[in-house]
């Protein structure tokens, strides 16, 4: 490891009394507060779906813009919150509608307002009326729409098989590119003009969206495309940039250096190297492990019970019917580090062995590591920064409440699946620093982004902007809970 691995904790004791992070309590009570946070404001009683957009106060700041990413991360949130059994707190409202009933609501928002039937793709922002404001298809809005219909499925609110097959469909015949395993960014309104912009972001979040459709359906083919793409972007395409996971390509998948260097703050197509995509790509990798390890032991099992049968696949989805819905190459000087874990620079047919588990925990640990070397900022009493150029000059030094997240869930992990003790102390040192910095302990919830030095950003009076909705601190709680809940049963998490 690099030695800044082992950087002391940011806070003082003596300032701020820290809770115990390893605790589930706390983390289910911590979901519990940042849900509490919106409940009060976020329904929209004038219209269909919730608001999008609060002050830091939690008043709504914008009462019509709906975004695509806001609509289906608040099917994800509300879905986990019933499905984990958290309860709305009626006090804080007026209306009696449960975790459950705000999924649903969440749901057909998402299909009525942002589906375009002409088309058959989701409009990326729309106002509060369905009135599109922004048609533009995107493969990263459609990575969600996919997650959202695998956590609702997962919490009872429909049988999404077909839905989730149906936008799976859509997004092989408009954006995979099957022969670089890997898929194009955006269409237009029509269709019929793709972008030349390829970008491994919405790449990220489509493996992410093909485990959780995994997780719902047992369906092999979501979980062999998640693992296809881990592989191209964690290992493929990483030998390009030295390693770390790169951002922005040209359209035959070779690294564009250029694209948006003036713009290293943008909220979905940043420049530079993003510490916390590499945290979320190790996030991944282990939670793929994970899957890999207990099909293994599960085939294990069977074998030795009936030497003669054949290996057991993944559940078939599920067949109850439901109504159907309309239907020039360079490298950077990043890393010093031989570049070996996990497999050879250059090797256009690395992980032949795709099923082998190690990889994935080899490669997550190796990228967990780039982004601490590079990313974490001891000059200003930690925290992850959003950016760094390929010389590991910072890009945007600021601090964003997502990055820090992801890397509470990844530490996390990484320490399960290896237990080094390193990795509890990286979980326990990032969620400190969240505390002191990225919580708001009066109004609640996590600011979107504070400055380096950890302080509040002149004229930011937004807690939640469009794309929010504290998804990823959500996400990363209910995360750690889940291996938590593993290592208590001693069982593989899935």
């Amino acid at each position: 490891f690099p030695s800044s691995l082992h950087v002391a904790l940011p806070l003082d004791p003596f300032v701020m009394a820290l809770p115990d992070f390893e605790s589930p309590d706390f983390l289910r009570e911590h979901v519990d507060k940042v849900l509490a946070f919106y409940q009060p404001n976020i329904l929209d009683s004038e219209g269909d779906g919730f608001h999008h957009t609060f002050a830091m106060d939690g008043t709504v700041a914008d009462t019509d813009t709906r975004h695509l990413v806001s609509s289906t991360r608040l099917v994800f949130n509300y879905s986990e919150a019933a499905r984990r059994n958290h309860v709305a707190d009626a006090t804080l409202c007026s209306h009696e509608l449960t975790f459950k009933d705000f999924a649903a609501r969440a749901l057909s928002f998402v299909e009525q307002k942002h589906f375009v039937q002409k088309t058959g793709h989701y409009a990326w922002i729309v106002q509060r009326d369905g009135t599109i404001e922004d048609a533009s298809c995107r493969s990263y809005g459609h990575a969600f729409v996919i997650l959202a219909y695998a956590h609702a499925h997962m919490a009872g609110i429909l049988d999404a098989t077909e839905d989730i097959a149906r936008v799976h469909t859509f997004l092989d015949r408009y954006f995979y590119e099957p022969e670089l395993t890997a898929y194009a960014d955006e269409r237009d309104g029509s269709l019929k003009h793709l972008s030349e912009y390829r970008g491994q972001n919405a790449n990220m979040h489509l493996c992410e969206a093909y485990i959780a459709a995994f997780k719902a359906l047992g369906t092999k083919l979501y979980l062999d495309r998640a693992k296809v793409l881990a592989r191209r972007f964690t290992c493929d395409l990483a030998t390009q940039s030295g390693g770390l996971v790169w951002e922005h390509y040209t359209e035959p998948w070779r690294i564009d250096w250029e694209y948006n260097r003036d713009k290293p703050d943008d909220v979905f197509r940043p420049w530079g190297f993003q510490p916390g995509h590499q945290l979320e790509w190790a996030k991944l990798l282990l939670q793929l492990h994970d899957i890999v390890l207990l099909q293994q032991s599960t085939a294990s099992d069977a074998h030795r019970s009936t030497p003669t049968a054949a290996a057991p696949t993944p559940p078939a989805p599920s067949t109850s019917s439901k109504p159907t819905s309309p239907t020039p190459e360079t490298t950077t000087s990043v890393s010093s580090k031989p570049f070996h874990v996990g497999f050879r620079a250059g090797d256009k047919h690395t992980m032949q062995h795709i099923d082998d588990p190690s990889w994935y925990v080899a490669r997550a640990e190796a990228l967990f590591a780039g982004a601490v070397d590079k990313g974490w900022d001891t000059e200003f009493g930690g925290g992850f920064v959003y950016g760094f150029a390929p010389n590991g000059t910072y890009a945007d030094a600021n601090k964003y409440y997502w990055v820090q997240a992801e890397a509470i869930a990844t530490s996390y992990r990484l320490y399960h699946a290896t237990q080094k003790d390193e990795y509890l102390e990286w979980y326990k040192r990032v969620w400190a620093y969240s505390w002191e910095h990225l919580i708001d302990h009066e109004h609640g919830a996590w600011y979107r982004l504070r400055a380096r030095d950890g302080g509040p950003i002149p004229g930011d009076t937004l807690k939640s902007p469009p794309g929010k909705v504290d998804y990823h601190a959500l996400a990363a709680c209910w995360d750690v809970l889940d291996v938590m809940q593993c290592i208590s049963s001693q069982h593989n998490v899935v």
